[in-house]
């Protein structure tokens, strides 16, 4: 069977995230900078204009910065797909419901009788991605898990995941 690599991501797509971050980070430290030097010189209103830069700057870094924690796999569980510490199941997606908008509820579903829930603000270092953010699994999809169970918070936490084409 052919499956397509869902979770964990590429670095590659990471690494892309973290460099913008870091370029607006430098715009941020730029335009402090030239805040300090226009302050130094009286010119008053050209301050407002790099204020707004920098508070823009700022959403930015955030942003981007909150769209990676969700998807980079935590160096535990890398350690134990190396060592073949996980457990592994596929078989067709059931009872598949998505988390609802408020976070309130997780997302779960049963694969040949496993069941794994997560929800996108809980960072588990694991994969998270609900429906509403991009996740690709729906009732009746075919997917091959690789997972642990995390005794402390009671949970089967998927740390490969792929989905059949």
């Amino acid at each position: 069977m052919n499956y397509e690599l869902i979770y964990p991501l590429k670095n590659l797509f990471l690494n892309g995230y973290i460099i913008i971050a870091i370029i607006f980070l430098i715009i941020a430290i730029s335009s402090f900078m030239i805040i300090l030097d226009k302050y130094k010189r009286k010119q008053y209103s050209s301050i407002v204009k790099v204020i707004i830069l920098i508070i823009f700057s700022i959403f930015i870094m955030k942003e981007f910065f909150s769209i990676g924690r969700s998807y980079p796999i935590d160096k535990k569980f890398l350690q134990i797909l190396k060592e073949k510490k996980y457990l592994e199941v596929h078989g067709k997606v059931e009872n598949y419901v998505p988390m609802n908008f408020d976070g309130k509820k997780d997302e779960s579903f049963l694969v040949n009788g496993v069941y794994f829930k997560y929800n996108h603000y809980v960072i588990t270092g694991a994969f998270n991605l609900v429906k509403s953010k991009g996740n690709p699994i729906k009732e009746g999809s075919i997917v091959r898990i690789k997972y642990y169970i995390d005794k402390k918070i009671n949970r089967n936490l998927i740390l490969m995941l792929e989905l059949k084409k």
